[in-house]
């Protein structure tokens, strides 16, 4: 029997896919470096830890430092990210059935 549901955040309730990679493009932009599309795609749906390594195999800059930019533009483009109505909506239904809800994030 199923006592309880655990949601992703990213991509699943809210729609933060594309402050990823705008993060992760502002803040290359910093070190004077444009991404191009094939960046973007690696980006797409990993978490920097993943795609900071492929980003500093084609380009010079300091990677902890790109982290901390971009951890601070992710946050701070955060509070503008749309919430799936859909989620929302499952969301209250579950609650309302007496699942425990979790949720659990990278």
């Amino acid at each position: 029997m199923i006592k309880a549901v655990i949601f992703d955040r990213d991509g699943v309730l809210v729609d933060s896919e594309g402050i990823n990679v705008m993060s992760a493009e502002k803040a290359m932009l910093t070190f004077g470096i444009q991404i191009d599309d094939e960046d973007k795609q690696h980006i797409l749906g990993n978490h920097p830890r993943n795609y900071g390594p492929y980003l500093r195999t084609r380009y010079v800059f300091d990677l902890p430092k790109f982290r901390e930019i971009q951890l601070q533009m992710y946050y701070d483009l955060f509070d503008e990210t749309p919430v799936f109505p859909e989620a929302i909506a499952l969301l209250k239904v579950l609650k309302e059935a007496g699942f425990r809800l979790a949720l659990n994030t990278g």
